[in-house]
């Protein structure tokens, strides 16, 4: 819930940008995507896990953005730098969400037809 929550209020934040390159120290949009997708994944995941302690459920989030960062070949200071970037740039995140909402959405289609497949 905290997801869909998150990709409405960023794509309702509009306003119009100029075509600008993007810097060296921020992750180009397709990577972006992809990093930031794992890790509103893992936010969602943490959060139907039931902790004992807020302690137990920030360990966990650490260590599982530890692992998103280490997949992508990225570091947590390049992503939240490219996060912050990309917020004060609506236009482009409405792109990076815009996508990454596609993407899903063919995947889920591509594993209902497999499951379809699967059930015949």
């Amino acid at each position: 819930m905290r997801l869909v929550a998150v990709l409405c209020l960023l794509i309702m934040i509009s306003c119009s940008e100029k075509q600008e390159v993007i810097p060296k120290d921020v992750l180009p949009p397709q990577q972006m995507e992809a990093v930031f997708w794992d890790y509103l994944q893992a936010d969602a995941y943490g959060a139907l896990l039931q902790f004992d302690t807020v302690k137990e459920d920030t360990v966990l989030n650490l260590q599982m953005q530890e692992v998103i960062f280490k997949h992508h070949k990225t570091s947590k200071e390049q992503f939240y730098r490219s996060y912050k970037y990309y917020i004060g740039r609506p236009k482009l995140m409405e792109v990076i969400i815009d996508s990454m909402l596609a993407e899903q959405g063919r995947k889920t289609k591509e594993k209902a037809k497999f499951d379809l497949k699967i059930s015949e």
